[in-house]
Protein backbone atom coordinates (compact mmCIF):
# COMPACT_ATOMS: atom_id res chain seq x y z
CA UNK A 1 0.00 0.00 0.00
CA UNK A 2 1.48 3.34 -1.02
CA UNK A 3 0.32 6.89 -1.40
CA UNK A 4 -2.19 6.75 1.46
CA UNK A 5 -2.45 9.90 3.55
CA UNK A 6 -2.24 8.99 7.25
CA UNK A 7 -4.78 10.93 9.30
CA UNK A 8 -5.99 10.45 12.85
CA UNK A 9 -8.85 7.91 13.07
CA UNK A 10 -9.14 7.49 9.28
CA UNK A 11 -9.05 3.99 7.79
CA UNK A 12 -5.99 3.34 5.63
CA UNK A 13 -6.98 0.30 3.54
CA UNK A 14 -10.60 1.18 2.65
CA UNK A 15 -10.81 -1.12 -0.40
CA UNK A 16 -11.40 -4.87 -0.27
CA UNK A 17 -9.45 -5.54 -3.46
CA UNK A 18 -6.15 -4.99 -1.66
CA UNK A 19 -6.64 -8.48 -0.20
CA UNK A 20 -6.23 -7.26 3.37
CA UNK A 21 -8.95 -8.45 5.76
CA UNK A 22 -9.98 -5.63 8.07
CA UNK A 23 -8.51 -2.15 8.17
CA UNK A 24 -5.83 -0.05 9.85
CA UNK A 25 -6.01 3.40 11.42
CA UNK A 26 -3.75 5.62 13.48
CA UNK A 27 -5.07 6.75 16.86
CA UNK A 28 -3.76 9.81 18.71
CA UNK A 29 -3.56 9.00 22.42
CA UNK A 30 -2.98 12.63 23.45
CA UNK A 31 -5.41 14.63 21.33
CA UNK A 32 -6.79 14.77 17.81
CA UNK A 33 -3.73 15.48 15.66
CA UNK A 34 -2.56 13.60 12.58
CA UNK A 35 0.38 11.24 13.10
CA UNK A 36 3.96 12.47 13.03
CA UNK A 37 6.96 10.20 12.57
CA UNK A 38 8.58 11.16 15.88
CA UNK A 39 5.56 9.96 17.86
CA UNK A 40 4.76 6.69 16.07
CA UNK A 41 4.43 3.86 18.56
CA UNK A 42 4.17 6.19 21.54
CA UNK A 43 1.64 8.98 20.97
CA UNK A 44 0.20 7.55 17.73
CA UNK A 45 -0.63 3.86 17.70
CA UNK A 46 -1.51 1.83 14.64
CA UNK A 47 -4.81 0.09 15.29
CA UNK A 48 -6.08 -3.02 13.50
CA UNK A 49 -9.85 -3.06 13.00
CA UNK A 50 -11.54 -6.37 12.23
CA UNK A 51 -13.47 -6.50 8.96
CA UNK A 52 -16.94 -6.72 10.52
CA UNK A 53 -16.22 -3.65 12.68
CA UNK A 54 -14.70 -1.62 9.85
CA UNK A 55 -17.92 -1.84 7.81
CA UNK A 56 -20.22 -0.67 10.60
CA UNK A 57 -21.19 3.00 10.71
Amino acid sequence: MAGVLCRNLVYLVREAYFGFVGDLAFVDSAGDDDPQYSGLGTRWRLLYVEAHLATQS
